[in-house]
């Protein structure tokens, strides 16, 4: 089985290998979010690099409780859009990048202006 703090997630769509991929939280917020009543009445700050369309790379701090706590967050706690969430029945998390930030679109509009 996969721990409570893990998932795993398929990227085939994102960049065609078919191998599951074990996504982690960081011990400090995977016992600070616990409960949905944990999830709802929290107050973090989350500080993130700029978007960007390096799916490898993330870099970010997460402030729990009014920054009583920071921890850094990196690619391991970062689940892309278009990622498929295998071998868990849910996760807690928090939207980053929306829209035309998230590092899909970012990294398809890198693409396309170096063909034209």
């Amino acid at each position: 089985g996969t721990a409570p703090e893990a998932c795993y997630v398929q990227t085939a769509q994102l960049d065609g290998e078919t191998n599951l991929k074990l996504k982690k939280a960081k011990a400090e917020t995977a016992e600070h979010f616990v409960t949905d009543a944990d999830c709802a009445n929290s107050r973090c700050e989350i500080q993130a690099e700029a978007p960007n369309g390096l799916f490898g790379k993330f870099t970010a701090t997460i402030k729990l409780e009014s920054g009583a706590m920071s921890v850094p967050l990196e690619a391991d706690q970062l689940l892309l859009r278009g990622c498929v969430l295998r071998n868990v029945e849910y996760i807690y998390g928090v939207v980053i990048y929306t829209g035309k930030e998230t590092k899909v679109r970012v990294k398809q509009k890198s693409i396309s202006v170096k063909r034209a």
